[in-house]
């Protein structure tokens, strides 16, 4: 599903266009009616699975490893002046010398993924409803480096695409095992019983994972 304005990602019983939830586990979502425990639980993970991204420089999405931009010789001489760093030393995608889970006090965008305010304001986006969440950054350059960006009179080459949200498939198993153990905490014991026979007769048996 493409990013929304601002940089957004809209997880709505789907992940960048692939159905998460399926028929099956979408009926027994419709049982419960009310699914917000799941995504809170879901937003915490999703602030430790963006403090990965940046910690390894992308490298821990299934895209790899952001790539180095050079394009704008004014923010690789600010950064370096501000960091005292040498160019290519320090993290991609951040305003400090090393590599830390703190952000820096210049910093505005991977503060902004982690539900961190900064100097510009609290610019994370965290909306839940009964029925999905959209989680994401409202920083404006965010999308513009989660999908990349053609040549500008200003650059000396394309931005690259550095995909910020880029979930690994154990990351929507992770979530489905979520999301289907609040849906049975949340029914009663007759739905309860109503829902395993439906589940057995359509795949064999209650399981959780990536068959679901």
């Amino acid at each position: 599903m493409p990013p929304l304005p601002g940089g957004l990602h809209h997880f709505h019983f789907e992940v960048a266009g692939e159905h998460f939830i399926d028929e099956f586990l979408g009926a027994m979502a419709a049982l419960v009616g009310d699914l917000t425990p799941a995504w809170d639980t879901i937003h915490d993970d999703f602030i430790q699975i963006m403090k990965e991204q940046f910690a390894s420089n992308g490298a821990r999405g299934p895209m790899g490893k952001w790539d180095r931009y050079s394009g704008e010789p004014v923010y690789r001489y600010i950064k370096g002046k501000l960091l005292n760093a040498n160019w290519g030393t320090f993290p991609i995608l951040r305003w400090v010398a090393t590599n830390t889970p703190t952000p820096g006090p210049n910093e505005r965008l991977y503060p902004s993924f982690i539900g961190v305010p900064s100097k510009w304001g609290n610019e994370h986006v965290w909306r839940a409803d009964p029925g999905g969440f959209t989680v994401g950054s409202a920083v404006p350059y965010a999308e513009k480096h989660q999908v990349g960006r053609g040549r500008t009179p200003y650059d000396k080459k394309p931005l690259p695409m550095r995909r910020i949200i880029d979930l690994t498939q154990a990351d929507t198993v992770r979530w489905r095992k979520i999301i289907q153990a609040t849906i049975m905490q949340r029914l009663t014991p007759q739905q309860r019983v109503l829902v395993r026979g439906w589940a057995g007769r359509q795949s064999g048996g209650f399981a959780v994972g990536g068959s679901i």
